[in-house]
Formats: C-alpha cells, structure tokens, sequence
C-alpha cells in the first residue's frame, strides 16, 4: 500500500512540477541500464525536451545502444565512454560534445553537427557519417604517426562494396557533403594525412 501512495505521489509531483520529471529522466538516460536509458530518451523525446537545447550534463557511460536521438539538440553534452552503437543520431547537434572513447559502431551520424567535437578514441566503425559536419573536430590527440594511421582507416572507403570490412572492421561511409576536421568536403582522392596536426 505504502508504495502505490508513493508512486501515486511522485507522478502527481511530475505533473505539478515537470522539472522534477524532467531531471528524473536526465539521471535515467545517463544510467548503465540499457532498458532505463532508452526508455529515458523516448520520454524526453515525446515531451520536446531533446529538441529545445536543454538536455545538459555528463552521460558518462550511458547504455545508449539503438537510442533514437535523431535531431536531438545535444551542444557540449557528456558522452564520453557512451554505448552509443546503432543508435540514430542522424541530424543531431553534437557540436563541443565530448564522445571521447563512445562506442558509435553502426550509428547514424547522417547530417549529424559534429563541429568541435571530441572524438579521441571513439569507435566510428560502421558508422553513417554522409553529411556530417566534422570541421574543428578532435579526432585523436597529438599523436602524429599513429594519429595519421588511423585518420587513414577512418576516412579509407571501399565504394564498389559498401559493407567491405577494414581490417576486420566496417568502413565508416561518407559522402560530398561530409565536411572533414580541415573544412574540406571528403572525396575519394582525400589526403588525409594533411587532416592530423603534426
């Protein structure tokens, strides 16, 4: 009995107050539980707040798998180490965020607003980047030789067959309109050598 009036009391509170819900669901979506997260995301989303610009904070370790994020207004958000694989982040405005070390296998960053964003160590196989701005992005720290092999792996596209694996790993897909860390649009002629800071 005394936990349905709990309940009943927190959701009249939630009614009454939506900030309260709101930072609930905050806390909810930062969780390492998968089914808590997502269940988070789509709550804020059915309420505007992915949207507004107002979802804020460190989502640390968040289990983000297959999260529908699609045009979710994310500036400077805290997703480093995230679970962010197959998740739909397609049109999102990632701009300043810190996905350092995120896990974005399979994710849909299609038009996606990276600018300024941190990416060391991100895992960006298979992941959808046509139309992506990346101009200013961090890719990896001031490693120069390493740096430049892995930007090579990372920018690398096989167009006759767009699942060919790249050393073991899905290749990345881009396309004219992706703008690269130096500004430029990516093509398949590329020197990505010149996109790592020596």
């Amino acid at each position: 009995m005394f936990t349905q009036l709990e309940h009943l009391l927190r959701s009249l509170v939630e009614i009454l107050y939506p900030p309260y819900l709101k930072s609930r669901l905050l806390l909810e979506m930062a969780s390492p539980d998968r089914e808590t997260a997502t269940r988070a995301v789509t709550a804020l989303r059915a309420r505007g707040w992915l949207e507004d610009g107002t979802v804020q904070g460190v989502f640390a370790g968040a289990a983000l798998h297959a999260a529908n994020l699609a045009s979710a207004v994310l500036p400077a958000i805290d997703l480093y180490r995230a679970d962010l694989s197959n998740a739909n982040l397609s049109g999102a405005d990632l701009r300043d965020a810190n996905l350092n070390g995120a896990n974005l296998r399979g994710a849909d960053l299609s038009n996606a607003d990276l600018r300024h964003a941190f990416l060391w160590g991100a895992d960006l196989s298979g992941a959808n980047l046509t139309g992506a701005n990346l101009r200013f992005a961090f890719l990896y720290p001031n490693d120069a030789p390493r740096a430049a092999e892995r930007v090579e792996q990372l920018l690398e596209r096989q167009d006759h067959v767009e699942n060919e694996r790249l050393k073991g790993q899905l290749a990345p897909r881009f396309d004219a309109r992706t703008i690269l860390p130096d500004g430029s649009f990516w093509c398949p002629q590329v020197n990505v050598k010149q996109l790592v800071s020596v």
